[in-house]
Formats: C-alpha cells, structure tokens, sequence
C-alpha cells in the first residue's frame, strides 16, 4: 500500500522516514511544505522518497489529489494540513494523524491554563490590548483567504475526517476523546528512539557530570521560565553554578526579551541563556552538565529532552499539572514534582546509581529502536487491515 507523509522539515523528520521505511520500503512519499523549495532543507535529507514544494499553493494541493496514495499521514495537524486535508477527495483512503501537541494545545478547544502565576502575567500583557487583537484578527482573516475556512471551522473538519491517531503520550488521546467531532482509533507512534539520540553510545555507562541547572527546552511561554527562575532565585548556587536557560527557537521577541531580562536581574552570573543553535551532539554534551532540569510545562512538551535527560541521569522536575508527568509517575519513572519538591536541598541531591539504572531500564522498555519500530509496524498492520481488500490489492 503507498503513503503519502504530510511533513515538516524539522530534526525528527529524517528519524520518521526511516521508521516507515524500514518497515514498509518502497511505499512511502515525504511531501515537505516550505516558503521557498528551492532553498536546501535545513535538518531534512535529500533522498527520491521526499518531495518538496511551496505552501499554500494549488501545485501543492494538486499533487496531493493526484498522487496515488491509500494513506494519508499528517505530521502534526497544523493549519496548511488542515487546508489540504479538508480539499482531499477522500473516499476510501485513509488518514492517519500522528500528533505533536501544539496541534491539540494551540487550539481554541483545550480549555486547560498552560502558564503559571509569573508567566501568565507576562504572557497576558503581551496577547492583550488592541494591537494583539488586531494580529489575532488579521491571521484568521488570511487563513480564511486561502483555505475559505476559519481556522478551528479547519481543523473541526480536518480532525474528523481522521481514522487513526497517535500521540506523543498515550495519556492525550483522552483529551482529544473530550472533543465530539473527534471519533479515530488510537494507534502508537514515536519520533524518538534512545539508539537514535545517543547513536554508538548507547552501551556506555555515561551519566550527567557537572551540577547546572537545566529550565525548559524552548523560548515558547509554555515552560513557565518567569516561575522557575522565581524559585531558583531564592536559592543559593554554586559560584560556577550555570542555570541553563535554551532560547534558541520558539517563543516570540517581546518574551525572550522579558526572560533574557528577568534570568539577568534574578540570577546575574549565574544566568546561561542558549541564544543559538546547537547541533544535537553538542546538546547533549551540555546536557551533561546539567545534574537537574525543570520541565515546568503544564501541558505535554520536550519529550525528547526529557529522553534524553532520564537516559543521562538527570534529576528532573516537572508540573503537577503535566499530563506527561503524571504519565511517568505512573510508569514508574523517577521524577519529582516542582510545586512540592523543588528546593535548595532537593537540586542539591543526585540521583541514586539505582535510581538512574532503573529510569534506563524504563526507557529501554518504551524508546528502544526495536520498542519505536515495534509501534510502527503495529500501526501499519492495524490501518492495512481496515483498509478495503481492493485497496490492499492494487
């Protein structure tokens, strides 16, 4: 049967490609979207199995509907998928939609607060008064220009038309069941693999060394920096201590500008903001620096830090309220709350080598490549056997 892959060039995306690859050679199409395709991909390899064309045009939906597809894999359902979604002839194709979070999260229907009590006093000035409702306005009206929809009438009709789904955390699809024009059966997926992070160190008995201090994994608000800088400036660090601060991507300038601000004021020399790019292996040597991380996120986020950072030993808090901390809490993870355990002593105290051996065991059961593989294969043979046997045949 032929896949076709609504993509994104992003560092998952030659991860996701191989996945399918492997276990269905030959069937697959990477159809990436982008301002400008003739301009080289940034993470995303050239191979025959990717096709790159300008968003939001009729050349991109023209070969969507002419390309001889069964199914259809939307790669987090952001609003261009939405449009080319919603102008597929669908019949008796299939869609399989493997979600991100900021496609359930950054929607009008999930009604939960993602920022705490700092953050959210920034995040509300910032997205309030006339001019932010201006933009707010201005970006619908320019949605509905190009696709003749708003965007939640979108992604309403998008998301119902979805036969499968996969989240990043089996837990969310209870949230996306909370939705009633939501109806899909939930398959596995992930874009992560421990082999794939740590490639030909994977046997090697290698745990965090030095004693920063991990906050967040982005510049978006949703890891509540302005609380956990807050907190940790009550604290008494190291001289030499660094709390490590990733601003690199995400986020808007007016919120870095305030975080970049608030780290300097509350933390002075201890501050250490990530302003540019790092190459993954560059990353995770940093993260071995790093003995705690605050993932303060309210909502699922940084799965793939929080690998990573399990993997190496690292002592991680996160928010109460994280679907993905209660997620691993009930997996058995060691992890440790930041509304009630988070103190001077606590980020003072490494991890156990038990403690750290029995988060990798964990790991191994869930992020192995054959675990990540395994889900794959599963999710092919549960969407092939639904799939009419015509379809099947051709």
């Amino acid at each position: 049967m032929k896949y076709l892959h609504l993509i994104d060039d992003t560092v998952f995306t030659n991860f996701a490609i191989n996945l399918f690859e492997q276990c269905n050679k030959g069937n697959n199409m990477f159809l990436i979207s982008t301002v400008d395709p003739q301009a080289t991909l940034r993470h995303t390899e050239a191979r025959h199995e990717v096709k790159v064309l300008k968003r939001r045009t009729k050349q991109y939906i023209s070969f969507i509907r002419q390309y001889p597809f069964d199914v259809l894999v939307v790669h987090a359902m952001c609003r261009d998928k939405r449009w080319a979604v919603n102008r597929l002839v669908k019949g008796n194709r299939r869609i399989i939609w493997l979600s991100w979070g900021t496609d359930i999260y950054n929607t009008s229907f999930y009604k939960k607060p993602l920022y705490q009590y700092y953050t959210n006093q920034i995040v509300g000035q910032q997205r309030s008064g006339v001019t932010a409702g201006i933009k707010s306005l201005l970006s619908r009206l320019y949605y509905f220009s190009y696709t003749g929809m708003f965007p939640d009438a979108a992604y309403k009709k998008a998301v119902a038309q979805v036969d499968y789904c996969a989240t990043v955390i089996p837990d969310e699809f209870e949230i996306l069941n909370s939705f009633p024009f939501f109806s899909a059966k939930q398959v596995l997926f992930s874009y992560e693999s421990i082999e794939n992070m740590f490639k030909d160190k994977i046997g090697e008995d290698d745990y965090v060394m030095g004693n920063d201090i991990l906050v967040g994994n982005s510049a978006g608000p949703e890891s509540n920096h302005l609380d956990v800088l807050n907190a940790i400036s009550e604290m008494e660090l190291g001289e030499k201590q660094k709390v490590v601060v990733p601003l690199n991507y995400a986020g808007t300038p007016a919120y870095k500008a305030v975080v970049l601000k608030q780290g300097e004021d509350l933390l002075g020399e201890n501050f250490f903001p990530l302003l540019d790019f790092y190459p993954s292996a560059a990353y995770v040597t940093l993260l071995k620096q790093c003995s705690v991380a605050v993932m303060n996120h309210n909502r699922q986020q940084a799965v793939g830090n929080l690998i990573a950072l399990l993997w190496l030993g690292c002592r991680i808090f996160m928010s109460e309220e994280s679907i993905v901390y209660s997620y691993l809490k009930r997996k058995g993870f060691k992890i440790y709350s930041f509304q009630q355990e988070f103190n001077g002593k606590s980020i003072g105290t490494a991890l156990t080598r038990e403690e750290r051996e029995h988060n990798r065991e964990l790991l191994i059961a869930e992020y192995s490549h054959q675990a990540v593989l395994t889900k794959v294969k599963m999710l092919i043979a549960e969407v092939e056997q639904g799939v009419p046997k015509y379809l099947q045949e051709t």
